[in-house]
């Protein structure tokens, strides 16, 4: 039994065509994705255990992360930390340049809420320092000392 040329690279296409689409689509359909929670899990674990206290996130998560940000001169920035806060004022947070802001507790006194009392200067790189001696309830303070960096939007006008 001969098969002629064509039919042959007609099978050949054919064969090459179902690869592709099994190599981009799979066998069963859409991927589904892998959650990864051993942080979150480790991070529970020093929360539940009395581990040290620390900053476990932030709102915008980019800036925790340490990853590039640029937001608009009003934003307001959470810290979330693994143990409570002593209050606003002791959260001891320092901007540089200088940054007019309030600093308020979240209910369980574990998130510091940062909000500008005027607009951040557009254009403008701030670096955020948590103090180590962020003091914590229980007479106990952060221990380490912590930098972020942010930068606001520039606008030139129209």
């Amino acid at each position: 039994m001969k098969l002629s040329r064509n039919i042959i690279i007609a099978i050949i296409v054919a064969i090459g065509l179902v690869l592709i689409a099994i190599f981009n689509f799979g066998f069963g359909g859409q991927a589904v994705p892998v959650v990864d929670n051993s942080q979150n899990k480790a991070q529970e674990t020093a929360e539940d255990t009395g581990g040290e206290p620390r900053l476990i996130s932030s709102t915008p998560p980019e800036l925790f992360k340490k990853q590039p940000l640029v937001f608009a001169p009003d934003k307001v920035i959470e810290l979330h930390f693994n143990a409570e806060l002593e209050n606003g004022p002791e959260t001891k947070l320092v901007f540089d340049p200088p940054a007019d802001v309030e600093v308020k507790l979240s209910a369980d006194s574990k998130t510091a809420i940062i909000t500008p009392k005027k607009p951040y200067k557009l254009g403008q790189g701030y670096t955020l320092f948590i103090k180590p001696d962020a003091k914590l309830k229980g007479g106990k303070t952060l221990g380490k000392g912590y930098d972020l960096h942010f930068n606001i939007v520039n606008y030139s006008g129209i």
